[in-house]
C-alpha cells in the first residue's frame, strides 16, 4: 500500500531503472502512474518493504553496476540512493536476519559473494557482511524453513546449478543447508509456502528449461523427493503460492513465457493438486503476483508482459463439481430425483430453496428442501417433475464450500419420458364447440399453468369474429384422457401470440411472454391459478418470425431471455430483474 489509502498498489521498474507505482484508487482501478527519478542503471530486481519504519514501504532496486534504495515519504519517492556500488546485482531481498526488529537487505552479485547489509534502525546501513557461494542467483525467497525462529533464505540458482538452502543462526551468520535436485538447473524463480498442511514451508522451483518441482519440507529443513508441476520445459519466470478459492489450502499461480499462459494450480491442502486453470489471454504474460486489488475479500493476479499489465479480478469460488445428479444436459433424468453437485474435498453448505435454484418448463420454480450433505449441496424438491420437462438449475453464491462462497453457475437436464408403442390414438380437436375458438393455435405453450399437477395449453387463437384472443385450455386429466377446458384468461390481442413461458417472478408459478407482429412483448403474470395479469412491461421490437430462447443466463436464479428479431440483424437478451 504506497500511498496508505488502505488499497494494494503496484510497484515496478522499468529498464532504466525508474521507479513506477500504479496507484489503486479503490475497486482495482489504476488511475495514474507515480514515478520517481532514474538512477540510471538497468533494473534487474526489486523488492519492497519499510526500510526506514515509518509505515509506508521503500523499494530496493538490484541493477546493472548497484544495488540503490529509494525511500517513500508517504506517496513520494525520495531520491534514489546507492546502498552498493561493487558490481552487478542480480537478485534482492530484505529480511529481519538478525533480529532487531528492522528490515535487512541481501543482494547477490553477477560476480563474487552475495553482500549483506544490515539496517541500523534509522533507514541507513552498517557496513557489509559478505556470504560466499552467492553468486549468479536468479532468485531468493525468505523464510524459517528450520522452525528456530529466524529467517532463512532459499536460493534459487543460476546459470545451471543446484538449487540450495541458506540457514540462519539467528544472528544473521548463514551456512549452506539442502541442495535441491541431482542435476544442475537454474530456477528462475521460487517460493515458500505451506504447500501440504504440515505446518513448515514447502518449497517451489520454478525451472528455466527444466521441470518445475515442489520439494516438502520435514519441519527441520530438510526436504524430500520432489512433486512434478506441469509439463517439462515451459520456462517458467514468476511463482507464487496463494489461497484463491478461500478453501484454507495454498494454491499456485504460475507465470510461463512460451505462449504457454499464466496459469492457477489449487491445491488440496495435502500436498497434490486438485485441478488447474488458465489465466484468460495470458499467452503472451507471465510475470505474476496475487493480492486483494478489489478489495472484495479474495486474492487477484496482477500479470505483466513485455507490453501489458493488467488486473485479473477473482470472480469468486471457481471449483469443478465432482458430479452433478441428474447429469448435466441428461434427457432421461429419473422424475423423482433429487438435484446434487457433489464438490470433492470441500465441506457444503448454504443450500436452499432460495440458494439453490430449481426451475422446471412446464410447473415453475420448485418448493424444496435444502441438501447439505458432507461434500454435497443440493435441492429434494417438493414435486416430481413431468416427463421431457426441461430442468434450470442455478448455484448462487449462497451455496459455500469449507466457508467460501461459490462463484454462481448454472446448468440443465431433462424429465425421463416412460417408454411407449410409438403408436397414435386418433385425435380430437380441441375447439368444435359453437362459441369458441375455431382459428388454429399459434405457438401453443404447454406446462402447468393452474397447478394442479396436469399439462395444460396456453396459446393464440381466433374466435368466430375473427378477432386474436390469448386463451387457457386447462386438463381436467380424468382417465388418462386430455379433456380441455377453456379458462379465465380471454385478452383481445393485435395477432398477439406466445413467446415462451417460465416462471419469471420466482412465485412457483409459470408466467408468459407473448408478443404481436411489429408491436410489443408483454410479460403476463400468473396469479396461481391461471389467470394472467398484464403488469404493463413491455418493449418494441420486430417480432416477426422472431426466435428465442430462454435460461438464467447470468446465474443470478432468475429465468432471462433472448430475442431474435427478423429482418432487423438484431439478438437482444433481456435480463431479469425479478421486478422488472
Amino acid at each position: 500500500d504506497w500511498d496508505g489509502d488502505g488499497d494494494l498498489d503496484i510497484f515496478n521498474m522499468k529498464d532504466s531503472a525508474e521507479p513506477r507505482i500504479q496507484v489503486n484508487s479503490g475497486g482495482g482501478s489504476f488511475t495514474s502512474t507515480i514515478s520517481g527519478a532514474s538512477s540510471g542503471m538497468t533494473t534487474i530486481a526489486i523488492d519492497v518493504g519499510d526500510v526506514t519504519g515509518n509505515g509506508f514501504p521503500d523499494m530496493i532496486v538490484a541493477g546493472t553496476g548497484a544495488l540503490a534504495y529509494y525511500g517513500n515519504t508517504g506517496g513520494a519517492f525520495t531520491t534514489s540512493v546507492y546502498i552498493d556500488t561493487a558490481g552487478s546485482y542480480g537478485s534482492v531481498v530484505m529480511g529481519d536476519f538478525n533480529g532487531d526488529g528492522w528490515l535487512d537487505v541481501l543482494g547477490t552479485l553477477f560476480t563474487g559473494n552475495g553482500r549483506l547489509f544490515l539496517n541500523n534502525g534509522a533507514g541507513s546501513f552498517l557496513g557489509v557482511i559478505d556470504i560466499a557461494g552467492l553468486n549468479n542467483i536468479d532468485s531468493m525467497t525468505p523464510g524459517d524453513v528450520d522452525n528456530d525462529g529466524d529467517i532463512d533464505i532459499v536460493c534459487g540458482a543460476g546459470n545451471m546449478r543446484q538449487s540450495f538452502v541458506l540457514i540462519n543462526d539467528g544472528n544473521a551468520n548463514f551456512t549452506a543447508g539442502k541442495q535441491f535436485g541431482t542435476t544442475p538447473v537454474a530456477d528462475h524463480d521460487n517460493d515458500l509456502g505451506d504447500w501440504d498442511g504440515d505446518g513448515d514451508l514447502d518449497y517451489y522451483a520454478m525451472r528455466n528449461g527444466g521441470q518445475d518441482q515442489i520439494y516438502l519440507n520435514d519441519g527441520t529443513g530438510q526436504f524430500g523427493s520432489p512433486l512434478n508441476v506441469g509439463a517439462a520445459n515451459e520456462n517458467g519466470i514468476t511463482v507464487e503460492f496463494a489461497d484463491f478459492n478461500g478453501d484454507g489450502a495454498l494454491d499456485i499461480v504460475r507465470g510461463n513465457q512460451l505462449g504457454t499462459g499464466s496459469r492457477v494450480e489449487f491445491g488440496n491442502g495435502s500436498g497434490s493438486i486438485s485441478y488447474g486453470i488458465n489465466l484468460p489471454d495470458s499467452s503472451t504474460e507471465y510475470l505474476v503476483a496475487a493480492g486483494d486489488f478489489d478489495g472484495d475479500g479474495d486474492l487477484d493476479i496482477v500479470s505483466q508482459g513485455n507490453s501489458t499489465s493488467r488486473m485479473i479480478s477473482n470472480g469468486g469460488l471457481v471449483l469443478s463439481p465432482a458430479s452433478l445428479n441428474p447429469a448435466r444436459n441428461s434427457a432421461s433424468a429419473l422424475n423423482s430425483s433429487n438435484v446434487t453437485a457433489q464438490f470433492t474435498g470441500y465441506t457444503m453448505a448454504g443450500a436452499s430453496q432460495s440458494t439453490f435454484i430449481v426451475h422446471g418448463g412446464n410447473t415453475g420454480r420448485r418448493a424444496g428442501t435444502g441438501i447439505n450433505s458432507g461434500d454435497t449441496a443440493g435441492l429434494d424438491p417438493s414435486a416430481d417433475f413431468h416427463a421431457n420437462e426441461r430442468i434450470l438449475v442455478t448455484v448462487t453464491s449462497g451455496v459455500t464450500a469449507s466457508g467460501a462462497p461459490l462463484a454462481p453457475f448454472s446448468y440443465e437436464f431433462r424429465g425421463r419420458v416412460s417408454p411407449g408403442p410409438g403408436v397414435w390414438d386418433s385425435f380430437s380437436r380441441l375447439d368444435t364447440r359453437s362459441n369458441t375458438l375455431t382459428g388454429a393455435y399459434s405457438n401453443p405453450l404447454v406446462g402447468d399453468f393452474n397447478g394442479d399437477g396436469t399439462l395444460d395449453l396456453f396459446g393464440r387463437a381466433a374466435d368466430n369474429s375473427g378477432t386474436d384472443r390469448l386463451r387457457l385450455r386447462s386438463n381436467l386429466g380424468e382417465s388418462g384422457q386430455m379433456l380441455f377446458t377453456s379458462l379465465g384468461f380471454n385478452t383481445p390481442g393485435a395477432s398477439e401470440f406466445t413467446i415462451g413461458a417460465y416462471d419469471f417472478d420466482n412465485d412457483g408459478d409459470l408466467d408468459v411472454i407473448s408478443g404481436a407482429n411489429g408491436g410489443v412483448i408483454r410479460f403476463l403474470e400468473n396469479t396461481g391459478t391461471g389467470a394472467m395479469n398484464d403488469d404493463g412491461t413491455n418493449a418494441t421490437v420486430n417480432l416477426a418470425s422472431a426466435a428465442n430462447a430462454f435460461a438464467d443466463f447470468d446465474n443470478d436464479g432468475d429465468i432471462d431471455f433472448v430475442l431474435a428479431q427478423a429482418g432487423s440483424n438484431a439478438m437482444d437478451i433481456y435480463e431479469n430483474t425479478s421486478t422488472t
